[in-house]
């Protein structure tokens, strides 16, 4: 959890910032459970600090609760629909829950408040990928690589969404991209045997597959 900051997300009386700060440095000590319950205590008090919703939500994603974080993501982005965090948060929280749909919605809505950021791409195009949507994936993810391109998984997601959709050669590019940044990245090298059987190279498959029996998955990062 990091240190609030109220010019950054709103302005606070100082029982607010006591009990954030507390929250804060229970998080630290990894205390989610406590710091989750100092938060709703002061969400009792103060309801409509989008602040505390924020942190308590984050505090509860921590804890494993991931329908009660939503909720409280939900009621920080209500309260103040200007913090992309509320946003980035109930999108990520979304997608581990399998609530894609939501999760796009959250994350495209994230993406036109922090233009170009490679995580929320990221998480965007897994979102898109989850639903079938593959070609709104391979968009979200090259635009997340014009802006990171030196992330191996960046490449990797995009290898995934390409060879879903059966664009195997610009698939295998994508993986040897990831490939090039992280040498030792199994689950590329396993795509690559996958997508070279399929392109007919049986020598550069068997060459990849040798690394490592790791069946590949699209990645999500963390937020």
């Amino acid at each position: 959890m990091r240190r609030y900051s109220g010019r950054r997300l709103i302005a606070a009386p100082a029982s607010v910032r006591a009990h954030l700060n507390y929250a804060h440095a229970l998080g630290a000590r990894g205390d989610y459970h406590g710091a989750a319950q100092t938060l709703t205590r002061a969400t009792v008090v103060a309801p409509r600090v989008p602040v505390l919703h924020l942190r308590l939500a984050d505090a509860l994603r921590r804890t494993g609760r991931g329908v009660a974080a939503l909720e409280h993501y939900q009621t920080a982005a209500r309260l103040n629909p200007e913090i992309a965090e509320a946003w980035v948060g109930f999108g990520n929280t979304a997608l581990s829950l399998g609530h894609d749909e939501a999760a796009e919605q959250a994350l495209v809505r994230a993406s036109t408040m922090l233009p170009g950021n490679p995580t929320v791409l990221n998480q965007l195009g897994v979102a898109y990928h989850k639903q079938g949507k593959f070609v709104d994936a391979q968009e979200a993810l090259r635009a997340a690589i014009q802006k990171n391109g030196r992330d191996p998984h960046l490449y990797f997601n995009l290898g995934v969404a390409l060879a879903v959709d059966h664009k195997n050669r610009q698939a295998a590019v994508a993986f040897e991209s990831a490939l090039q940044i992280q040498p030792g990245f199994a689950p590329a090298h396993q795509s690559l045997a996958q997508v070279y059987e399929k392109l007919g190279d049986m020598d550069r498959a068997h060459t990849h597959r040798k690394v490592g029996d790791i069946v590949p998955s699209i990645y999500t990062g963390s937020g």
